[in-house]
Order: C-alpha cells, then structure tokens, then sequence
C-alpha cells in the first residue's frame, strides 16, 4: 500500500512538471503570423488614444519613461487633453525578427500636426506582443536645420 501511495505521488510529480513546462512553451511559442499580431496590437493602442481608452492603450504597451503604471496612466491622459491623435498611419513593418517587430507610424496630432515617422519596438514578453515607448525627441521647429528629424532616447527616464 505504502508503494503505491510513492508511486502515485512520484507520478502526481511528473504530470505537473510535464503541464508546468508545456504551459512555459505555449507562453514562449510566437504566434503563427507575427507581423499580423504586431500590427494589430500598435493599430489598437493608437485606436485607444483617439477613442480616450487610455487604460487599455496604457495595458498593451510597456511605458519606459515612467516609474510605474499609475503614473504612466496619468501622464498619457494629460499628455493626451490638449493634444490628442487624430489619425495615424503604419508606414512599414520590419519582422526580420520576430521577437521584436519594429513598425514605423506617422501620427497627426490636434496641436502640432503631422508628425515624421517614429518607429516603436513590439515586443513579444509573456506569451504576448507590446508596444515599447520610450523617450522621442522630434524637432519641430521650422526654422532648425534638424526640423522633423526624430531622436530616439532609450535611456531617458522621467521620474515624478
């Protein structure tokens, strides 16, 4: 009786070790058509800033300029009442690597207009593709030798 109740748990074992690592796979496995999946997560995160969805836009991206969701979510509904989206467009996808699609989009804003190009990274994290926002530095004085050139500041962190 005793060895049965050892092989039964040795068992119990290897079925949740086998179910814990599958379930690892699935959340690691990319999807069968990466570009699609990309594009769909920047074109609904650009939908949700026009439509005033700032929560759902600030859950499928990961914001890299704030210290935490809270204050990512404050700063995107401020940012976003004096100058909203009025339309943006994808431009082109690279999906050479999969992992982290890069899909360049020109917005058009309320208060400043059209804006050049800017590339966002979409990662895939966690069974899940998201869109990476950093810090862009876009020159939009017209006068500058640099008018619409865009700088990217990876490093740039803003802290409350």
């Amino acid at each position: 009786m005793k060895a049965k109740f050892i092989v039964s748990l040795i068992a119990v074992g290897i079925i949740a070790s086998a179910l814990s690592y599958a379930s690892a796979n699935n959340a690691s496995k990319l999807p069968e058509d990466p570009r699609t999946e990309a594009i769909a997560v920047v074109e609904r995160y650009f939908s949700d800033l026009q439509n005033g969805n700032f929560e759902d836009a600030v859950s499928i991206s990961d914001n890299h300029m704030y210290k935490d969701e809270k204050t990512t979510l404050e700063r995107t509904i401020l940012n976003n009442t004096h100058n909203h989206v009025e339309d943006f467009e994808i431009i082109s996808v690279n999906d050479t690597d999969p992992r982290s699609v890069k899909v360049s989009v020109k917005v058009e804003e309320s208060e400043i207009g059209e804006l050049p190009p800017v590339t966002y990274d979409v990662d895939f994290k966690n069974g899940k593709y998201k869109l990476q926002l950093r810090t862009v530095i876009i020159d939009m004085n017209p006068s500058s030798p640099t008018y619409k050139e865009v700088e990217y500041n990876k490093n740039v962190q803003q802290v409350d």
